[in-house]
């Protein structure tokens, strides 16, 4: 994931060795930008400067993206995806998995961002898809 940018939300960095590594990170780094005092934010995407409330706004979008891929891990039926895609090729099968997760949480994320923040439509399935994947692994 990105640098907090004011109100947008840039592509996550999917497949990328640091995912993992990344993401903790940046969650909390939403936490340390706001512990300065500041009233503009520059973000070094697009073109508009930022303020508090745009670092406030995209922290609560990322929690979020971590507490809906949180449930989706515990809701999304693997047996039952099995069941459709069989055991027989198992990347297709852990594949499918992954995916209808971050759809789970993207569905639960969507309703609330999509006229909030600009790029929801377009990033939060692969802001999901990394999240969760942070949560499993992390």
């Amino acid at each position: 994931m990105d640098s907090p940018n004011p109100r947008h939300f840039q592509r996550a960095y999917l497949l990328s060795p640091q995912t993992n590594e990344e993401v903790p990170g940046f969650v909390a780094a939403h936490d340390e930008i706001l512990g300065y005092d500041f009233e503009t934010f520059v973000g070094g995407h697009l073109t508009r400067l930022g303020t508090r409330e745009d670092i406030d706004i995209q922290r609560e979008y990322v929690l979020d993206i971590q507490e809906n891929a949180a449930q989706a891990l515990q809701t999304v039926d693997f047996m039952a995806i099995a069941q459709e895609v069989g055991f027989e090729n198992q990347w297709l099968l852990f594949d499918t998995y992954l995916d209808a997760v971050a759809q789970a949480c993207a569905d639960a994320t969507l309703p609330e961002w999509r006229d909030r923040l600009g790029g929801a439509e377009v990033f939060t399935f692969s802001h999901c898809w990394t999240m969760a994947e942070s949560l499993r692994i992390d």
